[in-house]
């Protein structure tokens, strides 16, 4: 039979679907970016009428040349903060103006955000990141002049001409990170710009410029101004990238890890170290008989294989950051080398690292559990694996936060297997992870999961602990495989408790 146009097929593979769905989902973003371009144009217009030159510039001009969705666009023009915000009242269009100080006004256009920006120069001094002075009323090549790599210092006008003072679109067409000017001075100005260097590398697979990336070494030290919040930032942007690897060897091998940031509390200012811990993993060797890579090429590998979501990369970066250390590190009676208890050494330091870098409450929990559980999973047999998620269970308030940490646990298996084991063993992860999943799905863990409410229990047996421990009593018969999770088994078990407790009384009494 012959179907409608449009129609998909039912004999069609699960790959060609996704394909399909995603072509779709391209489709939607296209005319997403298109809509967004199309108000800065709006912007643009409308200050060029009132006089002004105005132009779209860095990132966005590099996101549209690359065919990406920007996901912020700035706008640079002649006006200033006063004329912006007056051509925008004329268009009826809202303004946000907390950052007039700094010559940036938000304007509204339907809704959307857009940074309209006066041309400025800055002046750096003691700050590792802000400028010390501002100056306005400068042309578009000197505002452009201040920005950090060619690749950002490109704008666009009203009629989609591409101006480039840098050879932005030539690095940009050679996959090349370069600064504006000498590289020495822009990351002595600000020396964030070192982690976004790494960051490009592992968004776009960049290569950084030999002058570029020799300039970081001896611009260290500015790196101790920057805040811990700002750095972190940077590494996960960095963690998240496509090419993350990239990124994260240029972190590590220029220093950037080694240095120190700032923190501030209650009690003032303190030097805080970044991320030391990962140093001694590169180079550091692993048992040949079950590792093809060294300690730090497995956890690149690993980084790379794994979903981009911050907690699963956060983890995959710090699930072997214990081996080689002195207490962890050790050989059997066999002379094999053994990284003993490494997973909870491991851990330890993830909590370290979690509070130090001021990673949110959920990152808090997350990656350091991940860590500490990422070496073993249960045996296949359904009663062993019952009995490990029961344990589970106990670490987790709810059902859904069980499953979701469940299936992070499996993704963190799946990567490390497929990270430079010799024998990934991926058919037996496959029978694990259809297990686990089908027991989520069928047995209860916790009291919410049964086919009885607390209340029916409650008006059987009157409110109090009577009720909890009859619920873990369920539980337990269900998992066990005496009862099932029914509201026929489970109420006939709550009438026979009921009677018991009936009879006793009447024997008391």
């Amino acid at each position: 039979m012959q179907g409608k146009a449009g129609d998909v097929p039912n004999y069609l593979d699960k790959n060609t679907q996704r394909e399909r769905v995603r072509g779709r989902a391209r489709i939607r973003s296209a005319r997403k970016g298109a809509a967004v371009i199309e108000k800065a144009r709006r912007i643009l217009h409308a200050l060029r009428q009132a006089g002004h030159e105005a132009y779209i510039v860095g990132g966005a001009v590099r996101d549209y040349l690359l065919g990406v969705i920007p996901q912020d666009i700035d706008i640079a023009t002649s006006a200033h903060t006063a004329e912006i915000i007056g051509t925008a009242k004329r268009q009826g269009w809202r303004t946000i103006e907390t950052g007039v100080f700094f010559g940036v006004v938000v304007v509204l256009v339907d809704g959307d955000p857009y940074d309209v920006a006066t041309f400025r120069t800055e002046t750096y001094g003691a700050d590792s990141h802000r400028p010390e002075t501002v100056s306005f009323a400068v042309s578009l090549r000197e505002d452009l002049s201040r920005r950090d790599f060619s690749i950002n210092a490109m704008a666009m006008d009203e009629a989609g001409a591409i101006i480039d003072y840098f050879n932005g679109r030539d690095d940009l067409h050679d996959g090349l990170i370069r600064t504006v000017g000498n590289p020495l001075e822009r990351f002595q100005e600000d020396s964030l710009r070192m982690f976004r260097a790494a960051r490009f590398a592992a968004v776009f697979n960049f290569d950084i410029d030999p002058a570029t990336l020799a300039a970081i070494p001896p611009n260290l030290y500015r790196v101790r101004g920057l805040s811990v919040e700002r750095v972190r930032n940077e590494i996960d942007k960095t963690l998240l990238g496509r090419y993350a690897p990239k990124g994260l060897r240029v972190l590590l091998e220029q220093g950037l890890l080694d240095e120190t940031c700032r923190a501030r509390d209650e009690s003032g200012e303190k030097s805080i170290p970044i991320l030391p811990e990962l140093s001694h993993l590169r180079g550091l060797n692993q048992n040949a008989r079950y590792h093809r890579l060294d300690v730090w090429e497995h956890t690149l590998s690993m980084v790379e294989q794994i979903m981009p979501h911050p907690v699963l990369r956060w983890a995959a970066l710090l699930h072997d950051v214990a081996k080689g250390l002195p207490d962890v590190r050790q050989y059997n009676s066999k002379g094999d080398l053994v990284e003993h208890r490494h997973e909870v050494v491991g851990a330890q330091i993830a909590v370290q690292v979690a509070k130090r870098l001021r990673f949110p409450a959920y990152w808090s929990r997350s990656v350091p559990w991940l860590v500490r559980h990422h070496l073993r999973l249960p045996p296949t047999e359904q009663e062993a694996c019952i009995r490990w998620l029961r344990r589970r269970s106990r670490e987790f308030k709810r059902a859904d936060d069980l499953r979701e940490a469940i299936e992070a646990l499996l993704e963190i298996h799946r990567a490390d297997r497929l990270a430079g084991h010799r024998d990934p063993g991926m058919p037996g992860w496959e029978r694990i992870a259809e297990v686990l999943r089908r027991l989520l799905d069928s047995i209860p863990f916790y009291p919410e999961q049964l086919a009885v409410t607390g209340q029916e229990i409650a008006a059987c047996l009157g409110r109090g602990p009577a009720v909890g421990q009859f619920q873990h009593t369920l539980l337990a018969r269900i998992q066990t495989g005496e009862l099932l999770n029914t509201p026929e088994d489970q109420r006939e078990a709550l009438r026979k408790r009921t009677e018991r407790d009936r009879q006793k009384n009447h024997v008391y009494n």
